[in-house]
């Protein structure tokens, strides 16, 4: 007889399936339209992950299964969850102090945001005058005001391939 999932299980199980394939869809459907390897130096989108919880640590082993993708950077004011991130990337992604850090660094093509709701706003406005597209957690914003600077900012910073949300 089939095991039964409970109904924590069945929500955990459909949330890590949907957000990674969100973010896997969502960059698949960019990396189609924008993204030509043949404009990349390494032929892959790389990521940086801003909070490294438990959810994006279920995000970070969904992305790590789709060819072209590498995660890049990480950082969390936690030094466990950058740990146990860091060992997800099998050691090769970066440790950045900060959100501001990481959004400095060259070669960072898109982020993840899974920080606490009050700073997906403005660290999805940095990712995208940094140049980087964005994937952010619900809620992206906690007032209507935030979401008109959201809009505003996507249209300021365009959606040539870089500085767009790709999902949320």
């Amino acid at each position: 007889m089939a095991e039964r999932l409970n109904r924590r299980e069945f929500i955990k199980q459909s949330a890590t399936t949907g957000a990674g394939a969100g973010l896997i869809l969502g960059s698949t459907r960019r990396t189609e339209a924008a993204f030509n390897p043949k404009d990349s130096a390494n032929e892959r989108i790389t990521l940086g992950f801003i909070g490294v919880g438990a959810r994006a640590q279920q995000v970070m082993d969904d992305i790590q299964k789709v060819q072209g993708f590498e995660i890049v950077g990480i950082c969390d004011a936690y030094q466990g969850r950058i740990e146990r991130a860091s060992g997800r990337s099998g050691g090769k992604a970066k440790v950045y102090k900060d959100a501001a850090e990481l959004l400095a660094a060259p070669g960072i093509d898109a982020v993840y945001i899974g920080t606490p709701d009050h700073w997906h706003v403005p660290i999805a406005i940095a990712a995208m005058h940094a140049g980087c597209d964005v994937y952010c957690e619900k809620p992206l914003t906690l007032t209507i005001d935030e979401g008109k600077e959201i809009c505003k900012v996507v249209k300021e910073t365009g959606d040539q391939g870089h500085g767009a949300l790709i999902r949320f």
